[in-house]
């Protein structure tokens, strides 16, 4: 009877074995039926080699040089393989067109796992690269993926920037792994992997479960409805975990306040705090950032920026950094005439107490540094605080350090720009007849006829106040240095008329320099006379390598009237010689 028994017993597990890798066979057999598009040719299903969390990047030594890095679309794809029959994979994406991908979501299909993917229509660059995948993903063979335009109606300008993918499950060479967030700044395009992008991979129910609320809701208002789009977060102290789900609107309103700024301001004791920032997008709207950074720099704090130079938010505010001891990388995306060099990350590194433990922070996602990403937009925040994690983000964060600087000559000089503030009531806002000489950040400042003025229609760029010149006038009027610089390679500032086009008027001056203290002056550069009713930046190349003073030289004119007006001048920057 045992024999029987066992021979039984034996014979079952020998079916269900049988049956067993009859369905393994199944899931990696490709077919040799039509690749027809959506119709799947291929099921292969691998599983995917990896730890959580994972940080990947672009390889420098690709996108630097404008070759394509496949490091992050990889890393998408190995997990789309490692999904199996029956889970499920949810993916918000602003751009999608990349062939490979998509072959892999026709793997996934064929296999049997259910996708549901958000597609961004909201704006002409989307609705130009997206049809190509929306067509293809809609083919009636992809039986298990459904698809939706999503269009987001808070503003023109609005629009799904977020690039995440969720798996309910994968099969890992170490077992099977539940909940995963695939969080990137790389949209599935092939253009985008010619730039600096990173992704952060991790395994977390809580996570996974706030993530899939937020793509939930952004699928119900995909045509209508963002406008009433609430505000989300998501926390888990024990694990270092944090993401913020945005617009951030509530009931039908913008919320007062900057997410990222709110997260700078957990930052204590910033002498021993180092902040590293790595952004594609910033913009005037969100500059109060940057004064926080100036502001935790000048509290003993580290801070690093890599930016581009195409950065919308004013330049100078910027240099205010550097000129402090701050580091800034400039990279070249607009100067064809040297080598371009593209990034996309929005990331922020933190290593200090923070949030009132001592942590090492990364912060990343899709999040911008400008008003339409912050009020507007879909967009995702991710926090993550995880030793090993961070330092592979400082070392990518390196890599961008060491690219070509955009900015010719050497760095700005401490203490520049010149912004003209004064609390001195003898000097602030009022206007001075004569010569005079006044004490600002950078030194003393000879000036006549003239003063620091902070009017609605003075060309005001940073601070209270802007220098303004007299009209209607048949004298020189001059703003200049009552001190030496020990060499220059360039000297910039912002101008403008005052007023408006039909209260202003346009005025001729040039810039001066002096090697002799002040005693002689002579003019380089062109003569600037156009009338500019928004502050505008003029840039002087120079070669000088011994000291050297500048000064503003508005001339006099017979007439009156046009061509006569008021000249205002705001943060002048003078720039050191470059050193080997």
């Amino acid at each position: 009877m045992k024999k029987v028994f066992f021979w039984s017993l034996l014979l079952s597990v020998i079916s269900l074995a049988t049956i067993s890798c009859k369905k393994i066979d199944h899931r990696i057999e490709e077919t040799t039926s039509d690749d027809t598009p959506g119709k799947v040719a291929d099921t292969t299903f691998m599983p995917v080699n990896m730890t959580f969390p994972e940080a990947r990047f672009t390889e420098k030594a690709s996108f630097s040089t404008n070759q394509a890095s496949n490091r992050i679309l990889s890393r998408l794809i190995s997990l789309l393989d490692a999904s199996n029959e029956g889970t499920f994979v949810y993916i918000s994406v602003y751009q999608i067109n990349h062939d490979d991908v998509l072959d892999a979501i026709k793997r996934a299909d064929n296999r049997g796992v259910q996708l549901r993917i958000l597609v961004d229509m909201s704006r002409l660059e989307s609705q130009r690269i997206n049809p190509k995948a929306l067509n293809f993903l809609r083919n009636p063979a992809l039986s298990n993926t459904q698809v939706w335009d999503t269009n987001n109606d808070i503003a023109d300008a609005a629009l799904n920037e977020n690039k995440f993918a969720l798996f309910s499950e994968i099969e890992t060479t170490s077992g099977m792994k539940q909940h995963v967030v695939f969080q990137t700044s790389h949209n599935f395009t092939e253009t985008d992997s010619h730039m600096g992008h990173d992704a952060l991979t991790l395994s977390h129910e809580g996570l996974y479960d706030a993530y899939l609320i937020y793509w939930n809701e952004l699928k119900n208002r995909a045509i209508s409805g963002m406008k009433d789009y609430n505000f989300a977060t998501y926390k888990s102290a024990p694990d270092g975990i944090e993401a913020y789900f945005l617009p951030q609107r509530n009931n039908g309103a913008t919320i007062s306040g900057d997410l990222s700024l709110d997260l700078l301001n957990k930052i204590s004791n910033p002498a021993t705090a180092e902040i590293k920032v790595a952004m594609s997008f910033w913009d005037n709207t969100r500059i109060a950032i940057l004064t926080k950074l100036v502001q935790l720099q000048q509290a003993g704090a580290k801070v690093e920026l890599v930016i581009k130079s195409n950065i919308s938010a004013t330049q100078s505010s910027f240099e205010a950094l550097e000129s402090n001891g701050g580091f800034i990388r400039m990279l070249n995306v607009n100067d064809n005439n040297r080598p371009l060099t593209n990034m996309d990350n929005r990331f922020t590194l933190i290593k200090g107490t923070f949030d009132g433990t001592a942590s090492k922070v990364v912060i990343t996602g899709t999040l911008s540094f400008t008003g339409n990403s912050l009020n507007n937009n879909n967009e995702t925040v991710l926090l993550l605080k995880n030793e090993e994690i961070y330092d592979q983000y400082e070392d990518f964060f390196n890599e961008l350090k060491s690219l070509p600087e955009y900015r010719t000559g050497g760095t700005i000089y401490q203490g520049f720009p010149e912004t003209f503030e004064t609390t001195d009531p003898n000097f602030a806002n009022v206007y001075k007849s004569g010569t005079n000489t006044i004490t600002l950040s950078t030194g003393q400042w000879k000036f006549n006829e003239s003063g620091f003025r902070g009017d609605a229609t003075d060309k005001i760029v940073s601070g209270k106040y802007a220098w303004r010149s007299n009209f209607n006038i048949n004298y020189s009027i001059y703003l200049g240095m009552e001190f030496d610089v020990p060499n220059a390679s360039k000297v910039s500032f912002y101008y403008g008329a005052w007023g408006t086009a039909t209260t202003g008027a346009a005025c001729t001056f040039v810039l001066e320099y002096s090697t002799d203290q002040g005693t002689t002056w002579t003019q380089t550069g062109n003569p600037i006379t156009q009338a500019v009713y928004t502050a505008t930046l003029a840039t002087f190349p120079v070669d000088f390598n011994v000291p050297v003073r500048f000064r503003i030289h508005r001339k006099g004119q017979v007439a009156t009237g046009a061509g006569n007006g008021r000249l205002n001048i705001d943060d002048f920057s003078v720039y050191k010689q470059p050193t080997n």
